[in-house]
């Protein structure tokens, strides 16, 4: 909604793009108040409302939500590649954020960390000698093991190892925490961008006579998104 010449636009064509949309915000937008960004706007979706009733019960429990087991083998791939230093060796599998890009896989990947990391390093064609050359220097090397550990030769059982050192419940909850800041601060942002987008309505009225509302639409539990921004101009 942001226009091709917008300022944000010239500084950052991507980072801005929807919001800010009215003068009033892109007023505020300064260096102590920056603008956000698409993953912000993302974030907004995950409202705690939507939040299942045992999502936060698995918190303070030894396990973690189903729905993010995901997350957590993205996670520990993630600390993988950090901590091997294969993103030295294959740098293009990394986005301009240093995230690994793994992107979708299929649903038969999700039964472990380990078919997880198979799927994702086949998929990134990272080749199987030079990461079980990697993982063995990593582990020689690493304090906690002290070089006690005889030199691994398949990639199952590289797997296995660095998800008992480096996962575990722990890990598992750490994700869990995140998420539910995420969820936390969701409705914060869907109504920063809600006062933008009333802000532009009323910015266009110009002695237009428009009147502008926001309607609760349905449920907040069937979705975030549940507010209808509405600009009514009267004859």
């Amino acid at each position: 909604m942001t226009t091709a010449n917008s300022e944000f636009r010239k500084c950052d064509p991507n980072a801005y793009v929807g919001f800010p949309v009215s003068a009033t915000f892109t007023g505020l937008m300064t260096s102590e108040y920056p603008a956000l960004g698409n993953h912000a706007r993302v974030v907004a979706c995950q409202s705690p409302f939507c939040l299942p009733a045992e999502f936060v019960d698995t918190v303070w429990a030894d396990c973690i939500p189903p729905t993010l087991m995901g997350h957590y083998f993205r996670a520990l791939l993630q600390a993988l590649f950090i901590d091997l230093g294969l993103y030295k060796i294959y740098p293009k599998v990394l986005t301009d954020f240093g995230i690994v890009r793994v992107k979708r896989l299929p649903q038969t990947a999700y039964t472990g960390f380990v078919t997880y990391s198979i799927a994702a390093l086949k998929k990134l064609k990272i080749e199987e000698k030079i990461f079980i050359e990697q993982v063995n220097s990593y582990f020689q090397n690493l304090p906690e093991i002290n070089g006690n550990i005889k030199l691994i030769s398949s990639l199952e059982e590289c797997l296995k190892l660095y998800e008992s050192i480096k996962g575990g419940v722990r890990e598992m909850k750490k994700v869990s925490l995140v998420y539910l800041t995420r969820a936390a601060i969701a409705p914060i942002i869907e109504t920063v961008i809600l006062a933008d987008r009333l802000k532009f309505l009323e910015e266009l009225d110009n002695g237009c006579n428009i009147v502008t509302d926001l309607i609760n639409l349905f449920d907040i539990k069937d979705s975030p998104r549940n507010l209808v921004l509405i600009g009514i101009k009267r004859k």
